[in-house]
């Protein structure tokens, strides 16, 4: 499960192991009898142009097998052609990632291919061990370990081949089978090979997406084999700034499951079972309910305790990775994820008598999971979904610095979530309002002094939602002297001479009004003199509006643009000329002028030329 924090750090352990002495639960051995030993086909020409990170993928194969009675083997074999001197560097090191919790690992062959004779690795390499905690920063302890292998004497020309099995499944999903293999890549790759022999007696439902790739079926014995052969594909590639749920690459589902329903029928239990009502948890509810006797109030109080009384912290090894803990040992340890935090904070909520379940979700997928089909792995978040009278909110305990009433959190729209109940028939369009998101940028310019005076410059900056949230955790985060700073130094990029008139202000109230910040600042040699014309002249920026808007690097363009665009934005300028207050308000004139870039001339009967 995922949630992103600030914190920087990274772990690294690191256990030799030499040839003579694996340690469990890595091992070395010939493949299996069930894997088809494939000859490398080389290619007669090589798309040098096409080819990134000097490295040429010659042949990449998977097979997977897959029976009622023993867990399920995934055999994975690389064959790559080092290309040049940068290929030779990250070509000549192979890194396997795997959970010794439930998975052992096995290499089957290490060879290096050289005008066309084979030298075989494999009995002298050594495996190395290392604890990489790559989600650590995100306050996720996976518990994961990399083998790695560096190889000696590799040249470029070479083609570094190896193979290896790795055997288990993580026990959470009950012996669910899922597996995905993408059949498109960002390089050329000469062969790609996908081979599933399936001996269950559930079906297994194979799908596809963003590609029309022929996938063939026969019976092996007590098997079913399915087959996929690619030959020569071609490098995908897409525009950059794409939205984080853009995935036009093509890829193929096998799953035991057919439907969503069947997705949450997995799910339900492991969350039914940690939904509890302990003496502590009751003791909590009633001090809420006798502060707040509004409904709406306890749901915020609820969600404020699961946010900032129950620190984030996962640690997701094996089936902790899906299955949450008990809400009574969350509050006691006073730590959690998304799943451990989502399931407190129902918990509390059911003591209320407010009804709320567990929703699966995926932060990056979001709309692309409506074209997912049904899988226990499609998901790496858990919210709530709470249902108070005629109205559903999407509360997620693993946020901080949120409003304080409901019309004012920000909740996220993730598009799809898997809600986990017993009536649940599929994915579930999550509706959430857009406007509860947004910023009022008000600046004032007192020109009311002549020409080449100093100028009074004031913002306020009204934010809501997601905007106000992210505010409240910057000055957390910095403190105010420090956004004050950075404040300071961005108006300096249009006005050289800008000084504070005033600390930064930062006000929030419990009324549902968002977040408030006053600058006030005095712009020195704000003027530009014009002696042609006779007259002062002065430049308006609407930055906000300039930055939400800005051109994409590539225009041309095969996929979506990802920008923020000013819909929850308004920016307006007043500027005060003596007696006369003339405002402008940038979203009259987004057609008229779409780089919003205003300029305002002062006449003034004696001016005075610097």
């Amino acid at each position: 499960m995922y949630i992103k924090t600030g914190l920087l750090c990274f772990l690294l352990l690191i256990f030799s192991a030499t040839h003579a002495a694996e340690p469990e639960p890595i091992k070395k051995q010939k493949m299996a009898d069930w894997v088809i030993d494939r000859e490398i086909g080389l290619s007669e020409t090589l798309p040098i142009d096409a080819i990134g990170g000097g490295i040429y993928y010659v042949l990449v194969d998977q097979q997977i097998r897959a029976t009622h009675d023993d867990e399920p083997m995934y055999f994975s074999r690389y064959a790559q052609r080092i290309i040049n001197q940068q290929g030779l560097e990250s070509g000549s090191q192979i890194s396997i990632q795997f959970d010794p919790i439930y998975e052992t690992l096995v290499f089957n062959s290490v060879r290096i291919v050289r005008d066309g004779k084979i030298i075989d690795k494999l009995p002298t390499v050594t495996i190395s061990l290392l604890q990489q905690e790559s989600e650590m920063e995100d306050l996720i302890y996976n518990g994961q370990l990399t083998a790695n292998i560096i190889l000696d004497d590799v040249r470029v020309g070479d083609i570094v081949d190896y193979s290896f099995t790795r055997k288990g499944a993580n026990p959470v999903y009950k012996n669910i089978f899922s597996y995905k293999r993408y059949v498109n890549w960002s390089v050329p790759v000469h062969q790609q090979r996908i081979r599933v022999l399936w001996g269950k007696k559930n079906p297994l439902y194979v799908n596809k997406l963003n590609t029309t790739v022929d996938i063939t079926e026969n019976q092996q014995g007590l098997f079913k084999e399915y087959n996929v052969k690619v030959d020569n594909a071609e490098p995908l590639l897409t525009n950059s700034e794409t939205p984080k749920w853009y995935d036009p690459y093509g890829v193929i589902f096998f799953s035991e499951l057919g439907s969503w329903s069947e997705v949450a029928s997995w799910g339900t239990p492991l969350y039914a079972n940690t939904i509890e009502a302990s003496i502590e948890l009751t003791r909590i509810a009633h001090d809420i309910q006798l502060k707040n006797t509004d409904k709406r109030q306890q749901i915020i109080q609820a969600l404020e305790f699961a946010q900032n009384e129950i620190r984030y912290l996962g640690i997701e090894t094996g089936i902790n990775s899906h299955n949450p803990t008990p809400a009574s040992l969350t509050l006691q340890r006073r730590y959690g994820d998304c799943k451990d935090k989502t399931v407190l904070f129902i918990s509390l909520l059911k003591l209320l008598g407010i009804e709320a379940n567990p929703a699966l979700v995926h932060t990056k997928k979001t709309r692309y999971l409506a074209d997912h089909p049904p899988t226990v792995d499609a998901f790496n978040h858990v919210l709530a979904k709470v249902k108070y009278r005629d109205e559903i909110f999407w509360l997620d305990p693993t946020r901080r610095y949120q409003g304080k009433t409901l019309s004012d959190i920000y909740q996220p729209n993730y598009h799809y979530a898997l809600v986990l109940d017993s009536e649940t028939k599929g994915l579930e369009k999550m509706k959430t309002n857009p406007d509860n998101t947004r910023s009022i940028i008000k600046e004032h310019f007192d020109l009311t002094k002549e020409g080449n005076s100093d100028v009074v410059f004031e913002i306020n900056t009204q934010s809501f939602g997601y905007d106000a949230e992210r505010l409240r955790y910057d000055i957390a985060d910095d403190g105010l002297n420090k956004i004050q700073n950075n404040y300071l130094q961005f108006y300096r990029g249009y006005y050289t001479e800008a000084e504070p008139l005033e600390k930064l202000r930062f006000i929030q109230t419990n009324r549902g009004e968002g977040v408030h910040l006053h600058e006030k600042y005095l712009l020195k040699k704000f003027w530009e003199s014009n002696p042609d014309k006779k007259r002062f002249e002065a430049s308006f920026y609407g930055n906000t509006i300039i930055d939400s808007l800005s051109k994409p690097k590539q225009i041309k363009r095969n996929a979506p643009y990802v920008t923020r665009y000013p819909d929850n934005i308004k920016h307006r300028v007043d500027v005060v000329f003596g007696s006369e207050n003339w405002a402008f308000n940038d979203e009259e004139t987004i057609e008229d002028n779409p780089f919003f870039f205003y300029k305002y001339v002062a006449k003034f009967d004696k001016p005075e030329f610097v």
